[in-house]
């Protein structure tokens, strides 16, 4: 998985400080919804985070672009997430 995957967008997107942050939750396990207002680097960024994880793989639910109409359902899932949504959907999404 870390072959193909650019650091570049993630720490422009990010800082180093976020970054650390999201990563130790990501270790936890914990749900983690992220939002952007250009949705192409939805993507790039979550699939660069899930990268640092390495040796490990992230084993709950990857949904980096989440569709409107499955938000509230994916939201709401008792696993754990990594789920990316536009940022118009910030007020529509518990």
């Amino acid at each position: 998985r870390g072959a193909d995957v650019s650091y570049t967008l993630l720490f422009a997107s990010l800082s180093a400080g976020s970054v650390l942050t999201v990563v130790g939750c990501l270790l936890r396990e914990d749900s983690i919804a992220f939002c952007s207002q250009h949705i192409a680097i939805l993507t790039p960024v979550a699939e660069a985070l899930l990268s640092l994880l390495f040796p490990l793989q992230w084993q709950g639910m990857y949904v980096p672009l989440c569709p409107y109409h499955l938000a509230h359902d994916l939201v709401e899932a008792p696993v754990p997430f990594v789920v990316g949504f536009h940022t118009r959907y910030l007020g529509q999404v518990p």
